[in-house]
């Protein structure tokens, strides 16, 4: 993970890193997801990019609808990637980047009395770096 994009979760306690990838079962990853959320708060930054982010918005939704109380972050960033030359008739053709999409999400899970960590002040500080936030449907 990006530790640029990661700098404003520092302070964040006992925060867990995952990240998602397009072969990984969706399944195990959830076991693996709900069983650190049986602690609360927890707090979990997950990461995916390109064919990945699909199956992480999966995974988010499906903890989401387990953990209702819970507040969403998410940053989109991208990576560039050179394109490969495939053939001869390529490698004669102007090689322009490939932009990869990679996907953050922060999911802070917990009641609605856990005071770890000062939730507004950690919402400024994640808008001020482009982060948006998703508001529970409670």
């Amino acid at each position: 993970m990006d530790e640029a994009v990661l700098k404003h979760l520092q302070r964040v306690p006992n925060l867990e890193q995952v990240v998602v990838r397009k072969n990984d079962g969706i399944k195990e990853k959830l076991d693996v997801l709900l069983s650190k959320c049986e602690q609360t708060p927890a707090n979990i930054v997950l990461m995916a990019e390109n064919e990945g982010i699909q199956k992480l918005l999966t995974i988010v939704e499906i903890m989401k609808r387990k953990h209702p109380t819970h507040q969403q972050f998410n940053k989109l960033t991208y990576r560039e990637k050179s394109r490969e030359a495939s053939g001869p008739q390529d490698e004669l053709r102007l090689q322009k980047p490939i932009k990869m999409p990679i996907l953050y999400i922060y999911l802070h899970i917990g009641t609605d009395d856990s005071k770890t960590i000062d939730m507004d002040e950690l919402k400024s500080q994640l808008a001020d770096a482009d982060w948006s936030c998703q508001s529970s449907s409670n």
